[in-house]
């Protein structure tokens, strides 16, 4: 067992770590994508928009291209949606046929053309530069980040490892050069990043 967690770290070290800073980006942007399409569209918008080669949204089945033919009925369970960056060409449905509990998880590409995929291997610059923390600061590029999923202070706090009172002047900074909306909702506020800090955390990646 200790080869195998030496070989899983080395292997690690040398095909991930180099390359994680751009990866993240990556998935962080494909997340906020399907979160954007969901607000703007609802569930069924999302649905349509995840890779229209692989996956034909014909309501109330999801059609998904499939190494073997398998029905899976959801009944009220929910879909887990994990992007992922090391298959761009199929998709990977994973669930226990014996938990009727479980939600299953469906893998999808975070990249569907070679050239960004490429740009994720080979990047042009070093994966520690961070252009947006020059311009932000380390913390408050974070804090955008964050809130492209949309957070609310206590989450952004925790997350950047601050105190509240931190994050609420991050996020008022934030909000005052229009990179953020904040909404209450309920007894907390939700944090979302706007047209504008999508345009540049996406121009950052």
């Amino acid at each position: 067992m200790k080869a195998v967690a030496a070989g899983l770290v080395a292997c690690h070290r040398v095909a991930v770590a180099p390359y994680w800073a751009a990866a993240r980006q990556q998935l962080d942007a494909v997340r906020a994508q399907h979160a954007r399409t969901f607000l703007e569209g609802g569930v069924e918008a999302l649905l349509a928009a995840l890779s229209p080669p692989l996956v034909r949204w014909c309501a109330p089945v999801l059609e998904i291209r499939h190494p073997r033919p398998v029905e899976v009925h959801l009944g009220g369970r929910g879909l887990i949606l994990v992007p992922t960056l090391f298959s761009w060409r199929a998709f990977s449905l994973l669930y226990d046929p014996g938990d009727d509990a479980a939600a299953p998880r469906l893998t999808v590409p975070a990249v569907t053309d070679p050239v960004t995929g490429a740009a994720l291997w080979h990047p042009a610059g070093p994966p520690t530069a961070d252009p947006l923390g020059a311009l932000l600061g380390r913390t408050r590029a974070a804090a955008l980040r964050v809130a492209a999923d949309g957070c609310s202070t206590t989450e952004l706090a925790a997350r950047l490892g601050v105190s509240q009172a931190a994050a609420s002047q991050h996020t008022k900074a934030l909000r005052d050069a229009r990179l953020i909306t904040t909404s209450r909702r309920g007894g907390s506020v939700l944090h979302l990043a706007t047209a504008l800090g999508r345009e540049l955390l996406a121009g950052n990646r």
